[in-house]
């Protein structure tokens, strides 16, 4: 069994002010009071680091709680979430996907009126199906492979990085070089 890639945890303070061109890049999700969701629960987001795989390559680390979630997530237990490990696309219903993302945010993504095999979140973000996987795609370049659910590639500016699964738990992040 393969083992993660080793990362820096760095201060919240840090990891916020963290940008490179070469870098993927989200901003996180927000909230309307510190710590206190749109529901009223307890919401903690918090990027704690990097995962640098070489000299110009990194993603950043965010780990999510949410006192609502009833999930239980295979790396942190109840309520949390790791969204680079779990990062997930299931049908929301007939005519849209839901798109857990790699950075945390959830985005529901809706059929074109123009494509049956396009979905749109927004003018940021769209979807290709394909016959065996899902492409979803920024304006930004970012380009994201599901398969089985599952996010397994994650390319920019001709930089990819590939996600292993076992069991369904993440056992090996690689980019190109590994």
């Amino acid at each position: 069994m393969g083992g993660l890639v080793c990362f820096s945890v760095f201060s919240s303070a840090f990891a916020s002010g963290f940008s490179t061109s070469k870098s993927f890049l989200w901003s996180g999700s927000q909230n309307h009071f510190e710590g206190v969701g749109a529901k009223g629960n307890v919401e903690i987001f918090e990027r704690i680091g990097n995962l640098v795989f070489g000299k110009d390559l990194s993603l950043p680390l965010y780990v999510v709680f949410n006192s609502q979630n009833k999930v239980v997530s295979p790396h942190l237990g109840r309520g949390w979430r790791l969204p680079l490990f779990e990062s997930t696309i299931v049908p929301n219903n007939e005519n849209s996907y839901k798109v857990n993302m790699p950075d945390g945010r959830v985005l529901f993504f809706r059929q074109s009126n123009q494509n049956k095999d396009k979905f749109i979140a927004s003018s940021v973000w769209s979807i290709i199906r394909k016959k065996d996987s899902f492409l979803v795609k920024s304006i930004d370049g970012i380009e994201l492979t599901y398969r089985k659910g599952r996010l397994e590639k994650i390319e920019k500016d001709g930089k990819r990085i590939f996600f292993t699964y076992q069991e369904g738990r993440l056992v090996q992040l690689a980019d190109d070089s590994s």
